[in-house]
């Protein structure tokens, strides 16, 4: 970890404000602590992750989790930063990880002198060095292995949902007959389709260029309206129709670290869309903003 540390004057006061500022509590203070990979990046292969902090921090309460799973005993001090925060760089903390390719959600916390916590969090995705075209394809099912909800604010050891977006992962296994990484993209997996849970519904496959190697899933939009009448003084309130997106790329795994496993996949949960029955008719009241990533599901395809 190589880097040079731009040197700032920083007053304790003034990180304090800033953060009572934002509110209470476990909040994106970025001034203060800081992590890498850096939030929506893509890394390759094992890779090294780094967290900084200022300062007005005290080292002894750093808490740090990956996917919900704390890595903070498995951290250990470096001399040296590859970034330049305008702020002055009191500790620094690393080490080399090589997680099973998908979407990661990386927290970090640390209590400042005053007792406040602060915190960060690093969505990005990590992706293995196998070429698209180890994909070997063929009749695959995805099993969830975690999954969590895309929020800027996180706490290490803590699933925010409360185990939501797992039992929707776990209802929701992938399957069908997938193209193998050399084909000619795109690719319709028409006639057969791909089963997602209990929706059959046919995805078109290209090549990801935004991950490397990655196998790009076209978004499957998955839509429930349910047959009463809304006029029924016993209906009100309740869900008439409901609908969401599905969309994700599909990762091919190192052999090295591959076990029984052919390859990930990273599923998002975007344009969500809730109706309920309201003074007769079924009203809409909660619909996602279309370019925002509710929740995330990594899955791993066994033959």
């Amino acid at each position: 970890m190589k880097g040079t540390v731009v040197r700032k004057p920083f007053s304790a006061i003034s990180g304090l404000l800033l953060c009572l500022a934002l509110a209470l509590g476990p909040v994106g203070c970025q001034d203060a602590i800081w992590v890498l990979p850096e939030n929506g990046s893509v890394k390759q292969g094992p890779f090294d992750v780094e967290v900084y902090w200022s300062s007005e921090m005290v080292a002894s309460t750093l808490q740090v989790s990956m996917n919900q799973v704390e890595i903070t005993p498995n951290l250990s001090p470096a001399s040296s930063v590859s970034i330049t925060p305008d702020v002055e760089i009191a500790g620094v903390m690393g080490m080399w990880i090589h997680p099973f390719p998908g979407r990661q959600v990386l927290t970090a916390q640390m209590l400042d002198t005053y007792g406040l916590p602060h915190g960060v969090t690093s969505i990005f995705t990590s992706t293995s060095t196998a070429p698209r075209q180890d994909f070997e394809g063929g009749l695959m099912v995805f099993e969830c292995l975690n999954s969590f909800v895309n929020s800027p604010i996180q706490i290490p050891g803590i699933d925010l949902d409360l185990g939501f977006s797992e039992g929707i992962c776990m209802m929701m296994p992938i399957s069908g007959l997938f193209p193998s990484g050399d084909s000619a993209f795109p690719v319709v997996s028409d006639p057969l389709p791909v089963l997602y849970g209990l929706f059959p519904k046919s995805v078109t496959y290209d090549v990801d260029a935004s991950i490397p190697n990655g196998i790009s899933v076209s978004p499957v939009e998955v839509g429930l309206s349910l047959d009463f009448d809304p006029a029924d003084p016993t209906q009100e309130g309740n869900v008439c129709e409901a609908s969401f997106v599905m969309a994700g790329t599909i990762l091919p795994v190192d052999p090295a670290i591959s076990g029984l496993f052919h390859a990930g996949m990273v599923q998002t949960l975007r344009e969500v869309s809730l109706s309920l029955v309201s003074e007769g008719e079924c009203v809409n009241l909660f619909t996602s903003p279309a370019d925002v990533d509710v929740m995330t599901f990594n899955y791993a395809a066994r033959k």
